[in-house]
């Protein structure tokens, strides 16, 4: 059977609850009620999330790419379901999970949905749950019904209903990121023997051993690194005799992080580390925001 209705756009601002006349205290109220509904279900599934201005996000399969900003370019695919009936979809721009889900094809534009981060062009609690995701990754949103159509009945959506959609970003894109990947082309094609990893920092062996003994995430391991911007000014570094670090969520980067977990004992291995990677979209006191690293790494051995 296949569901008729006028099509369900995510570039919607809808003027939600207060425009039918609810006070502060009944939205209040309506998004206590929606947030406890929702954090129940996902705790029953022993989900993993975290929530940020009462939108909640799970991830499903995790990204390494940039953290979405407000200004940045996004394209995304997505699902967007009903939260707590079954998950009844009611809109998406994926051809497949469509004709699955019984929708009218004829009515979906199955385009990627390109947006600028926080220019209210969204329903909100997408608008909101997008600065929460990453580049490549696979997450779930869920928020309530304040945040969605409020008191309105969409298409086969009733009013008041918390939804949840399902967003895989494939691209982020500004000014800040153009400049940093312009820098890393140019410092990889000066410095020969570079190769590209699926994780997305660029690597070269310096001394590579036969072994195919590699540390795991959560092993202990003991060795070296230096760390520098591309301009030569260096970061930090470990004691020359062998730093004992655990390669887990603490680490100082990911790009450290899997750099080592990629290598075996005696391995030096030189990464240049996108700022997805490193220190990310807001920096340190040493490093400024969308800055790439370059890593100098020995591994002595694993525990």
């Amino acid at each position: 059977m296949r569901f008729r209705f006028r099509h369900i756009s995510i570039l919607i601002a809808l003027t939600i609850c207060f425009s039918v006349g609810c006070s502060k205290s009944e939205n209040d109220e309506r998004l206590e009620k929606d947030n406890a509904l929702i954090e129940r279900e996902l705790k029953s599934k022993k989900i993993n999330f975290t929530k940020h201005n009462n939108v909640y996000h799970a991830i499903q399969k995790k990204g390494y790419g940039y953290m979405v900003a407000p200004g940045d370019s996004v394209a995304f695919w997505y699902v967007g379901y009903i939260f707590g009936q079954g998950n009844f979809i009611f809109d998406t721009n994926v051809p497949e999970i469509a004709i699955k889900a019984g929708l009218d094809t004829s009515v979906i534009s199955f385009d990627p949905i390109v947006v600028i981060a926080g220019d209210n062009k969204l329903i909100e609690g997408i608008g909101r749950g997008l600065i929460q995701c990453r580049e490549t990754e696979f997450a779930s949103i869920y928020f309530s019904s304040i945040l969605g159509f409020g008191g309105h009945s969409v298409g086969p959506v009733p009013a008041w209903s918390p939804l949840g959609y399902d967003i895989l970003i494939f691209s982020v894109i500004n000014n800040h990121i153009k400049a940093e990947q312009k820098s890393i082309a140019n410092f990889v094609s000066q410095n020969e023997g570079f190769v590209q990893d699926t994780i997305g920092f660029w690597k070269r062996h310096v001394n590579h051993s036969l072994s195919e003994t590699y540390p795991s995430f959560g092993d202990t391991i003991y060795g070296w690194y230096r760390e520098r911007i591309l301009n030569g000014e260096i970061v930090n570094e470990a004691p020359n005799e062998g730093k004992m670090m655990v390669l887990d969520n603490n680490y100082s980067t990911e790009g450290l992080m899997f750099g080592f977990m990629q290598m075996s004992p005696t391995d030096r291995l030189e990464l240049v580390v996108p700022s997805s990677l490193g220190y990310g979209i807001h920096g340190t006191s040493g490093v400024p925001p969308y800055t790439p690293l370059f890593y100098e790494l020995r591994l002595d051995s694993i525990k």
